[in-house]
């Protein structure tokens, strides 16, 4: 899960995670576990907290303070969630699918904002292109370890 800005926010406006969580129906922990960017929230929740901070969804994810989360902007999340969703759904749980739309949103925006600008484009790709890297070898890295886990619990 990509870094967000939530806490950053929160404490600007004096707002404790007790008190967000009560406000908009969720735990503590919830909370807490967004904000290390332990797991996604649902794009529900996410409107919610954005709207009760009085910010935008994208200054959350992005600590940018831009005009609010637009129409093209729930569009591109509802893309994201939808594509993650297709290309997931007999893979990961409905919370990991949130947590890879949530970090393809981040990427959407990095590269909106990168478009602008020839060498900013080439340096995000660049950057892009070694997180995929690295995204491609943990999942084998995952996949190795749990044959070692298997065979050291078959000899057992």
């Amino acid at each position: 899960m990509p870094k967000n800005f939530l806490k950053e926010i929160r404490e600007t406006k004096n707002i404790s995670q007790v008190e967000l969580a009560r406000r908009i129906g969720v735990s503590k922990g919830h909370i807490s576990k967004f904000e290390k960017g332990i797991f996604a929230v649902s794009f529900k929740v996410l409107n919610k907290i954005a709207e009760t901070l009085d910010v935008s969804v994208e200054q959350i994810m992005t600590g940018e303070f831009k005009d609010g989360f637009d129409e093209n902007h729930r569009m591109l999340l509802q893309d994201c969630v939808e594509m993650a969703t297709d290309e997931f759904i007999n893979d990961f749980e409905k919370k990991d699918i949130l947590k890879i739309a949530t970090m393809m949103f981040n990427i959407m925006l990095n590269y909106q904002n990168s478009k602008k600008n020839p060498e900013s484009l080439e340096n995000f790709m660049k950057k892009t292109h070694e997180k995929m890297y690295e995204g491609l070898a943990s999942k084998c890295s995952i996949k190795y370890i749990n044959k070692i886990i298997e065979k050291s619990s078959i000899s057992s």
